[in-house]
């Protein structure tokens, strides 16, 4: 039946249906319109094959997220039950394997036999006399996978000292039983002894804590990359397992808000030519990997410079919401250092779809002769000629220092008029506050809160040079470098900033 016709049948049958119906009958009966055909392709030839054909192809075994293992039923042993499983998939590959273990449950068997004749006496006898039945007799005939899956608990701890399998964490269950079933499924794989082995995993983070993620990850997920003739695909959305894969084997899902399919990305094969400079991907691939796999699951990020900034950014959010009934902190922001290497994530950010800030200093420095000769040294940003920052310069698209343009290019970066190139990025820097432009963050708080400060500077830990403070002719620029002592510089300001804004 050709496409046409299966349209044509469906839009008969549509008519015959309530309206209100149509959608409902479609969602229900589409598969029924519907012939499925397989094909392969043999020197550029199609051949139709059989859905058996595929099976005998390939195996796929899926362990799937919902793994009832979070139960509160003190009655419930999930690992237990599935040491029933375990047995069952060995006994069946290798019959030798329980063969103490069943000429036990035979002994038992022969004992218990033998217990039963003078309890059931009486019955055999009824039956006897009222069924004609002389051979009538009660044997015990225990199972061994019944007999494990009820009357066997795996336990934790040593002698009389232990646990049973429901007082142990969940996190402890769930990996406990990941482990089980995919012991299970490569069984099974040797067995079937297929061409393509397919093992999916849903979500093996579940109830579990970062660091049992990362075990599972580093030994369980490297173990099974390892096996022959087996792929493995794992769907997570935790940033601690994703921090542990090869940056080649992460594919990312996202869906098409236009097309509203799903697409999955290959950032090897799609990202990868995108990156000119081969440093900046390697910089990519080694961070993602190791401090920001969070920004796959992010709707937002906000890049910042360093520790102080991390540790104040969720407060001056907090105050925010606060003041103006927003809730920022609830719109999935990933927040993460990057300092000077910004730029190394441009195309991977636009890649996965994100809108980013990048808040950073202005960094400004001026052409001055030392003993080495020329170079550009920090200064305040009335005194600058240009910029340290290379992320400035690169998302706002800065001309070579040599160009003429660079001066007024810098101008208006000064004022503030410059808008980055990249349409999901936006750079947030220093501008001028109360008559006056600083050049860091620190910088500029000072300026903003001096008064508080100075009311408060018995309360606050690490300040110099405290004297200053009143002193009204002190450039802010100079003040912050003289009552800062560098190495404490992150408490100070963080205490500083609580104060003040508490």
């Amino acid at each position: 039946m050709s496409v046409l016709s299966i349209v044509k049948k469906l839009i008969a049958d549509l008519s015959e249906v309530d309206e209100k119906l149509r959608a409902k009958y479609i969602r229900k009966n589409l598969s029924a319109y519907l012939k499925k055909s397989y094909f392969s392709y043999d020197q550029g030839h199609r051949v139709e094959k059989k859905l058996t054909d595929i099976k005998g192809l390939i195996n796929l075994q899926i362990i799937h997220a919902k793994r009832n293992v979070a139960s509160s039923d003190s009655n419930r042993k999930p690992i237990s039950t599935i040491t029933g499983q375990y047995f069952h998939h060995v006994d069946k590959a290798n019959r030798l394997a329980f063969q103490d273990v069943e000429k036990s449950i035979a002994l038992i068997d022969e004992s218990l036999t033998a217990e039963y004749q003078p309890i059931f006496e009486p019955f055999l006898k009824e039956a006897k006399d009222v069924l004609d039945l002389n051979d009538l007799s009660v044997k015990s005939d225990i199972e061994t996978k019944v007999l494990l899956e009820n009357n066997s608990q795996v336990v934790y701890g040593e002698d009389n000292n232990n646990l049973p399998e429901n007082m142990n964490g969940l996190g402890i269950l769930n990996i406990l039983y990941l482990l089980l079933q995919i012991d299970l499924r490569e069984q099974d794989f040797k067995s079937e002894n297929k061409d393509i082995n397919l093992l999916f995993i849903e979500e093996p983070e579940a109830h579990t804590h970062p660091q049992m993620q990362y075990v599972f990850a580093d030994k369980t997920l490297k173990a099974l990359s390892e096996k022959g003739k087996l792929q493995t695909l794992v769907t997570t959305h935790s940033s601690h397992i994703v921090s542990r894969c090869e940056f080649e084997s992460i594919r990312f899902l996202q869906l098409d808000e236009v097309d509203k399919q799903v697409l999955a990305k290959n950032f090897m094969v799609e990202l990868s030519p995108k990156y000119s400079d081969t440093d900046d991907f390697k910089f990519l691939k080694q961070y993602i990997t190791l401090n920001a796999a969070e920004l796959f699951f992010a709707s937002k990020a906000i890049f910042i410079e360093g520790t102080t900034e991390r540790m104040l950014l969720p407060y001056f959010i907090d105050n925010y919401d606060i003041q103006n009934r927003t809730n920022i902190k609830a719109q999935n922001i990933s927040v993460l250092e990057v300092g000077a290497n910004a730029k190394a994530f441009e195309h991977f950010l636009s890649f996965i779809g994100i809108k980013t800030l990048i808040i950073t200093d202005i960094d400004t420095t001026k052409l001055t002769e030392g003993q080495k000769g020329h170079r550009y040294k920090a200064c305040k940003v009335d005194d600058g000629e240009n910029t340290s920052n290379a992320s400035l310069k690169h998302f706002l698209s800065a001309p070579n220092l040599e160009n003429k343009g660079f001066q007024e290019w810098f101008k208006k970066l000064k004022n503030g008029d410059i808008k980055t190139s990249a349409p999901l990025i936006n750079c947030c820097y220093q501008v001028r506050e109360k008559e006056y432009h600083a050049r860091s963050f620190e910088d500029a708080f000072i300026h903003i809160n001096k008064d508080k400060i100075n009311q408060k500077k018995g309360e606050l830990s690490g300040l110099v040079n405290k004297y200053k403070l009143g002193d009204g002719d002190v450039d802010s620029y100079v003040l912050t470098n003289e009552i800062i002592v560098k190495k404490i510089r992150f408490r100070f300001i963080y205490s500083l900033s609580r104060s003040c804004l508490g």
